[in-house]
């Protein structure tokens, strides 16, 4: 789907560890979790007008006939804080967790952080306030607010990729670069005949077409005319079944005529 940095290869990253007490780490590492964790107000509202955006630039490019993969807003980690919350009175008057502490900053993907709260953070659970051991105040469940953005979040998440209805763009087809004469054309006498054969005696001047410099024919010549200096008749370009290049060749090369 993806919903975390194609970097983060899986949860137990280096990259995103949270150092907990054993305590902690059992009850919030659990299916069913006795507190949860969840980036501030401020940074799901974030997330919320990323996915908007997002899937709406997926919709126009799958009108176009093209796939545009989900992206994930740039948030800088270690400036993304996060509060907890506790699920279970019996563990909210033990909890480490003191309010007056938090929010407070991790460093690890902000995602994986909300992917893992939400599994907590739609349990039933009363929003009372529970007295811990040292007389601190902690309430329970999750306000409100936060849980409301929750819901729009992962229900943002849950829309099908958008369809595929264009046809993506063409690119023109190549155009076919005449390298001069086809075969029995051009052979006539004069000027104008396409050949470069100036008469029965003159001399050849090559193709009426150049390569563009830099563009190697494959003999060497690059950018440039090439020119048979050598009196020759028209028959010698006459290519057919009669003649291959390389008797051609030949010939000339011997001279003769």
């Amino acid at each position: 789907m993806g919903m975390v940095p194609a970097s983060l290869t899986h949860l137990a990253h280096p990259d995103n560890l949270l150092l907990l007490c054993t305590s902690c780490h059992l009850t919030y590492d659990s299916p069913a979790p006795s507190w949860i964790m969840l980036p501030v107000d401020d940074v799901l509202d974030l997330y919320i007008r990323h996915e908007q955006q997002d899937y709406e630039a997926r919709r126009s490019a799958g009108e176009r006939g093209e796939v545009l993969r989900r992206t994930l807003p740039r948030i800088d980690r270690s400036r993304a804080i996060y509060n907890p919350y506790i699920l279970i009175a019996g563990f909210a008057s033990i909890t480490p967790l003191l309010p007056s502490q938090w929010p407070r900053a991790w460093g690890g993907e902000p995602t994986t952080a909300i992917l893992k709260g939400v599994r907590g953070a739609f349990v039933p659970c009363p929003t009372n306030i529970v007295t811990t051991e040292g007389g601190h105040d902690v309430r329970l469940g999750v306000p409100s607010p936060t849980l409301n953005r929750c819901t729009q979040l992962v229900n943002l998440w849950n829309r099908p990729d958008p369809p595929i209805t264009g046809t993506p763009a063409q690119e023109p087809p190549l155009k076919r670069r005449e390298l001069g004469p086809r075969p029995g054309q051009g052979r006539g006498r004069g000027r104008g005949s396409g050949s470069g054969y100036r008469g029965g005696t003159g001399s050849f001047k090559g193709s009426t077409t150049k390569e563009p410099a830099g563009i190697s024919s494959g003999s060497g010549v690059s950018g440039k005319e090439l020119r048979y200096e050598r009196s020759i008749g028209p028959e010698y370009f006459a290519f057919g079944p009669q003649m291959t290049s390389n008797e051609l060749i030949r010939r000339v090369t011997q001279g003769e005529h």
